[in-house]
């Protein structure tokens, strides 16, 4: 399967996988949701060629390492791993290759019982769509108006009492989801997002 660009192997009852890319060259997209893996089951070989991975609903509480070894990683998707009263632990500021994941666009956590964003997520900046809901977060970092290139932002069903006014820096937003929270005031400053949409 050298020439392999896709491969799609959701659904089925997997519990461990080895991507070694020298057997998978040219592979780009990769889906592996709804299985049964953990983040001990999974092993990635250093690669630049991977771009899309799927990991959702699956059985991983914590990152797996070997992630950082994708250099050419565009989408992550790992929503739905923490079932009732687990808490997924996304420790961006240890992932050292975030230093060359500049290209990742979308970044999906739904409901993986989260607590907090670190600040250390701004180390995104070509994020274009942050989607973090039905989890348990109280705030939001002020750096999230560090997104210069961020079009969607999803926070909603989560335990939010107000908005960072950081958030009002964020001028390519497009649309705002928070509904579900606890917000009892909306700033003026709203009015900066002047290609808002949705809110």
């Amino acid at each position: 399967f050298r020439d392999l660009d896709s491969l799609n192997l959701a659904r089925n009852r997997i519990t461990g996988l080895d991507v070694r890319f020298d057997q998978f060259k040219h592979l780009k997209f990769l889906n592996i949701a709804g299985n049964d893996l953990s983040e001990r089951s999974i092993k990635f070989d250093r690669n630049d060629s991977l771009q899309y991975l799927n990991l959702s609903e699956n059985e991983i509480l914590k990152m797996p390492r070997s992630l950082r070894r994708l250099k050419g990683l565009k989408i992550l998707k790992i929503s739905g791993n923490a079932k009732k009263g687990q808490i997924l632990k996304v420790r961006i500021f240890k992932w050292d290759s975030l230093k060359i994941l500049p290209d990742l666009e979308n970044l999906i956590i739904r409901a993986c019982g989260i607590t907090y964003l670190a600040p250390e997520i701004n180390r995104f900046t070509g994020l274009k769509k942050l989607v973090v809901p039905e989890n348990r977060l109280d705030s939001v970092p002020g750096e999230i108006g560090d997104f210069k290139n961020l079009e969607n932002l999803m926070l909603y069903k989560n335990n939010l009492n107000d908005l960072p006014v950081e958030i009002y820096n964020l001028s390519k937003l497009v649309w705002l989801d928070v509904y579900y929270n606890d917000l009892k005031y909306i700033s003026p400053e709203i009015a900066r997002l002047k290609n808002l949409e949705i809110l």
